[in-house]
């Protein structure tokens, strides 16, 4: 199968996927899914395409070179972006999740990332823009999508503020030499693959846990498809220059063989955890569908199930619950 029609087609899937779900949450008896945040993510995702679409990044006030470095700055601090929207999420603000999705979504310029940042030519037909723009805001947004109870919101939004931060390393890297370039790429990739690790452990020994992530699962599983293939594909940090040259004139099979031999053990590793990680989502998520547990299967918010993911007027509680969750998180991680 064609790369190019491969990435469209995970995409697509995983649009479609989480579309359904959202459909779902709003559909269902009681809930209050859509205007207790649920919308804002919807909203979002549909003033990035329409600022594609109808060419805002031609705006002159966009060419600016101050603006362009104002979006570089922001796509720095997606790690903090990824922090504040699961805070907002964890302790019920509005406000403060418009304002890390503005800072995530990059004012809703979100395909202008991939020109500026990955250096990706613009595309050539308004089909293969709207594939980039899902592409890109499912990889920054995606798992956060679904999230209810607190223990899964606390993991969920270290995992991703792990993961985010790695994109710091891309604006700096005319900026760092080589060698710190180097040493901040590995040790970011070691944290996040022993967070995967640490994740796949945790699931494992809390059932609560399991019908947790398996309620928030298609979300997870957005983000980490759109991310898989990519990283298969084009060997993420974890080759040098000359390691990518040759990994990119493989063929999929070619470079799956190559794997399996042994070669590139740390991109097998990262591999091997998001292939697990999406494999038991899913079937957390069936489970749940199977036994007909309609409230924790992220599809409602009822009165049976407690509404931890919003108050509609946004007061947030921060004060109160901050230390609660951090004392919780961090003895989780001691025990």
């Amino acid at each position: 199968m064609n790369d190019k029609y491969l990435i469209k087609t995970i995409v697509h899937i995983s649009l479609a996927i989480v579309l359904l779900e959202m459909v779902g949450k709003i559909s269902h008896p009681n809930s209050q899914y859509w205007i207790a945040g649920g919308a804002l993510f919807l909203v979002s995702y549909t003033l990035c395409i329409v600022t594609d679409v109808f060419g805002l990044s031609s705006c002159s006030f966009v060419k600016h070179n101050f603006f362009r470095s104002t979006l570089s700055l922001m796509h720095g601090l997606d790690g903090l972006a990824a922090l504040m929207i699961g805070l907002a999420i964890r302790f019920k603000s509005l406000t403060w999740l418009t304002i890390g999705l503005m800072i995530m979504t990059k004012f809703f310029l979100i395909h202008l990332l991939n020109r500026m940042i990955l250096a990706k030519k613009k595309t050539d037909n308004f089909y293969d823009g709207l594939t980039q723009t899902t592409k890109s805001f499912l990889h920054h947004t995606a798992s956060f999508l679904f999230l209810q109870h607190p223990n899964e919101i606390i993991i969920t939004t270290v995992w991703r503020t792990i993961s985010m931060t790695g994109h710091a390393a891309l604006v700096l890297r005319d900026k760092l030499s080589h060698k710190s370039m180097h040493n901040c790429h590995w040790g970011l990739a070691y944290v996040r693959i022993a967070f995967q690790i640490s994740l796949l452990w945790m699931c494992y020994a809390s059932a609560s846990l399991r019908s947790e992530f398996g309620a928030s699962a298609v979300g997870h599983i957005a983000y980490m498809a759109v991310r898989l293939e990519p990283v298969f594909q084009q060997g993420s940090m974890y080759l040098d220059a000359d390691e990518k040259q040759e990994w990119l004139l493989l063929t999929g099979s070619e470079k799956m063989r190559f794997l399996l031999s042994g070669g590139h053990p740390w991109l097998a590793l990262e591999l091997v955890l998001l292939s697990t990680l999406i494999v038991l989502f899913a079937t957390l998520r069936v489970q749940l569908l199977i036994n007909g547990e309609a409230s924790t299967a992220g599809l409602s918010v009822t009165p049976e199930v407690p509404n931890v993911f919003f108050s509609s007027n946004g007061e947030t509680g921060l004060q109160d619950s901050l230390p609660d969750a951090l004392r919780w998180f961090f003895g989780t991680l001691a025990n």
